[in-house]
Parts: C-alpha cells; structure tokens; sequence
C-alpha cells in the first residue's frame, strides 16, 4: 500500500486513492465503507480495520475510534489517521493487535469543507452558511480565476491594517495612535451582495461542526442551527451511539500542539476514578508524544474565563458515550517557529500582530514554501481597483507540511498504546464437584484484566453508553440448571475487578459444559469443561 507523504495536505482525490488501495491490498484486514455522503456529494469514508478471518466474529471485541478533518483548515488530521492505518497494516504483528482491538476510523469527517480550504487555499472553520439579505456582504469568490480565495486590500486612510515592516505584503492590525501610513481596508475576496457604498460585512455564518454534536449545546454564533443540523455530524453522531464496543478515541484538530483532556466540568466535579484515569492515561500521551496534557478549561488566554465549547467532541464522548477521549492538537505554524503553546497561549490576543507572522513567513521561504501570496492589483466590479493577495488560510494555521514528519509517528504510538486498554475479560479458578446423584456444583471467577473498567467512564448519561457484563452457563441438552441464574450479569466489572460465579447442574458425567463470559467493549471469553 502506499506510504503516507508529509510535504502537503491530503486532498480528496488522493484521500480516495490511498484508502481505496488499503483496502483492495488488505481484504482480510481492512473494510471500507461509506459512512455517509455530503451535500456536495463527496464521500465520509468509515475505515474499519479488524482480522476479518474470524467472520462475524471480527467486531465482536472492543474498538477504538479515531476521527479527522471536521474543522476544514486542519488537514494534518487526515494525514495522522492514515499513518495510523499504515503503521498497523504495515506490522508484522498486525493480526495479533486487530484480534484484540478493532480500528474504526474516518479520516476525514467534513470534505467538503476540507477541500475547499485545501483547493481554494481559503479560510474556513468547518461550514457556511449564506446570511441572506445581508446588506454589503461579501461572498467569497475567486475574482481574479487563479484558484484561490485569499484576500482583498485597497488603501483607506481610515483602514485597520497596514504591511508589517520588513515583510511586504504581511497585513497586521493597525495600533491605536498609528498615524504612519499608508493604512487599508482589508477583506475576503468575493463579490459584494447587496451593496450601497456602505461598510462591508462577511456574507458567511461559520457553522462548525465540532460544536455541533447533541451534549451541552447552546446556540452559539458559530455553532450548527440545531444539533446534528448537518449530515457528516449527524452520521458521526448516529455511529458511536450504535456502536457500545467503543471504548476510546482520539480526535484530531491542529491547534498548537497539546493532548486536551475532558472535560470544561471542574477537576473537583469528576469522580476520583474518572479524574485518575483521565489524568493517568493523558500523562502516557504526553510521555510517548511530548506534548503538553491540557484541560479543555485551560486551552485559552490565561486571563480569560473558560468558555464552553458547546457541543463538541470531548463533552460528547465523556458525557454520552462514557469512554476514553482526548483531542490530539498537532500544533501549526507557530509551534513551527518553535514557541510552546504556553507562550501562544500568553499571547492568545497578539499572535497576529506582527513579529511571530514575519517569523513563519521568512521560515516558509527558506524552505521554498509559498505561505503569502504578493498582491497584484485587480478591477473589481463594485470597488473599483484592490489588491488580490495573502496569507494562504487554508494551510492549518500557517503550519510548513513537512513538520507533520516530527509528530505524527510519536501520536500514533500514543493512540495503539491507548488501544489497549480496553476491558478484557477472563474466566478462571474453575472448581467441579461431584455432588452424587448426578448433580454437580461448578465454580468459577470473571475477571476484567483490562486497564479500564467495563464502564470505563461514570460519568456518562447516554442511556447505551454502558451495558452489563454477563456471564453464561451454556449447558448441554442433557444438562440441566437447578439453581443460581442460568445468566449473571454485573453492571460494573472494575480493571482488576473478580466476581464468583456458581451453578448447581443436574447432569450425566462426561457432559461437557461451556461457560462465556461477554461485553461489548471486550472479547468474549470462554472455558469448557467436562463434568467427572
């Protein structure tokens, strides 16, 4: 199968390629799917790796669920989940970690945002949606047929940016008291809808899919009009809930580089279980990745107050689905000149003042990168003549491609370290008497040896979050139950957790006796026996 490639960002057509030929290269490990397709017509692809030899047996174990590609500019999401899928079918031990754990992975939830960010080279957060009506608002076209959609500037004495000093052609935001021109207007290219001469307004609501999802939604000014409004997050939304055997995910964005741990609850909030584990696990990452572990409360400027992230990922697998969750940020091309995310964080209201944007822009040339594309003079129809020109929005924040080199291998040990640590059950310390009179009494332990429990979270309300372990007596037609329940089920098995087990049968010697012990998070578990 193909190598992943690091030097740009994956568009759709080379998406479909790679996962394409994954999948007509490994049949007995790899399904794809088409999980839903978008207004646009492109396709969700739902990746499930698994060692389909078993038959209908394959998914039944734990899964873990990596999700990419929701917010249009973070394109290295795609690449991550692809060297994911590489690294386990390039492994010689491949079958081995798919008989414990099955993979289910979308690499790219909105395409049609990603494309594009990527084609247009535009800036989009996840989806628009047109402001009808809307007096003097700008619709973002490609005026000037060169294939992107950057930006427009022409010179106002009355404008909020001018060119930063040293870097011609890098706008930054003109300070309070500057008198030293030339200042200008700056806005998206597009044409003008409804225009009077009046001051200019984007035409586009942003609709962002990662606060979209049904956990803690509010109307937010760039959330979805309802919950799941839109089908890629409707459709995400619909497959984790029918599928309980999740037990962990990851999701990835490129935000400057962090693991971010649930949830915007309070630490004091949590149960000590759910807040050890939480704590627990993300160090793990942090060791594997070098990334800093950051609380979701925290991921802003230091003085502001935490602001909820309505309906977005991490709530929702906490919450709904009780499992194992953390947003993976990649980092961008502030991280590429070096800077933490602390310091980013510090300086959240001033990152695009000037001094860091002329760093990554002399960066990008040195390695022969086009981030800031000169500004040529156009005609446009309605404002008469501006410059086309700028940043290149659609490449995840400034981010050199090549950098995704350095990270992304540490992201996936984390996540197939991550993947096993699911619920695992086993039965043991058999014990049969031979009571006389052909009744027998037969004892035994289950026990979870995985590193989470079967609930894994307590903290979930989703009502098909969490299912009981049951534990089955499967006598033969000559054996009978004479008492204790031909099922136990216990709501909880803890890691590490033991429960006993007893039946009294009524039975023939030489009967052979099967006992299963099944959770939708774990694979099932057997011993047999014959009854002496």
């Amino acid at each position: 199968m193909q190598k992943v490639q690091f030097q740009h960002f994956y568009p759709y057509a080379e998406l479909t390629s790679f996962l394409y030929e994954a999948a007509r290269e490994n049949p007995d490990f790899v399904h794809l799917d088409v999980l839903t397709r978008t207004e646009e017509g492109r396709e969700v692809f739902l990746v499930t790796l698994a060692d389909f030899s078993l038959g209908d047996a394959a998914e039944q174990r734990g899964a873990y669920y990596v999700q990419s590609g929701i917010h249009a500019n973070e394109g290295a999401g795609t690449t991550a989940a692809l060297h994911l899928m590489e690294t386990i079918l390039s492994s010689k031990n491949r079958q081995e970690i798919l008989r414990k754990t099955i993979f289910y992975i979308i690499p790219r939830v909105n395409p049609d945002g990603v494309e594009y960010s990527i084609s247009k080279c535009a800036s989009i957060r996840s989806k628009f949606s047109k402001l009808n009506g809307l007096p003097n608002a700008v619709i973002p076209s490609d005026l000037n047929g060169d294939g992107m959609i950057l930006s427009m500037r022409w010179e106002d004495p009355l404008g909020t940016m001018k060119e930063y000093p040293g870097i011609p052609g890098l706008m930054v935001r003109r300070e309070p008291g500057d008198t030293e021109g030339p200042f200008y207007s700056v806005a998206t290219e597009g044409y003008i809808e409804n225009y009077d001469g009046g001051p200019l307004q984007f035409g586009m609501r942003p609709r962002d899919l990662n606060r979209s999802l049904p956990v803690h939604w509010a109307p937010t000014a760039n959330a979805a009009d309802y919950p799941c409004r839109d089908i890629e997050s409707r459709a995400v939304a619909e497959f984790m809930v029918t599928h309980p055997n999740i037990f962990a995910g990851i999701d990835y964005h490129c935000g400057s580089c962090g693991i971010l741990r649930p949830l915007m609850t309070p630490d004091t909030d949590l149960s000590n279980e759910d807040r050890h584990t939480i704590l627990d696990v993300g160090k793990i990452g942090s060791d594997i990745t070098g990334l800093p572990l950051i609380s979701v409360r925290e991921y802003k400027a230091p003085d502001d107050p935490p602001a909820p992230p309505h309906g977005c990922s991490n709530e929702w697998a906490y919450h709904v689905l009780g499992i194992s969750h953390y947003v993976i940020e990649l980092g961008n091309g502030y991280n590429g000149i070096g800077l933490k995310t602390e310091e980013i964080l510090k300086n959240w209201r001033n990152v695009e003042n000037g001094p860091w944007l002329k760093r990554i822009v002399e960066r990008h040339q040195a390695f022969g990168s086009e981030i800031l594309v000169p500004w040529k003079k156009f005609q446009h129809p309605q404002l008469g003549e501006v410059e086309i020109g700028g940043f290149k929005d659609g490449q995840a924040y400034y981010m050199y491609p090549p950098d995704m080199e350095n990270l992304i291998p540490k992201t996936t040990a984390f996540l197939l370290e991550h993947s096993q640590m699911g619920p695992k059950l086993i039965l043991g310390n058999l014990e049969t008497t031979n009571l006389g009179g052909g009744i027998f009494r037969v004892r035994a332990m289950c026990m979870n040896i995985g590193r989470f429990g079967t609930t894994v979270m307590s903290g979930s309300e989703g009502y098909l979050a969490q299912s009981n372990v049951s534990v089955t007596d499967c006598g033969s037609q000559n054996a009978s139950i004479l008492s204790r329940p031909a099922q136990y089920t216990f709501r909880q098995l803890p890691s590490m957790g033991r429960e006993p087990l007893e039946w009294f049968l009524r039975a023939e010697p030489g009967e052979e006796i099967t006992i299963t012990a099944a959770h939708p998070k774990s694979v099932p578990a057997a011993i047999t026996f014959t009854l002496n």
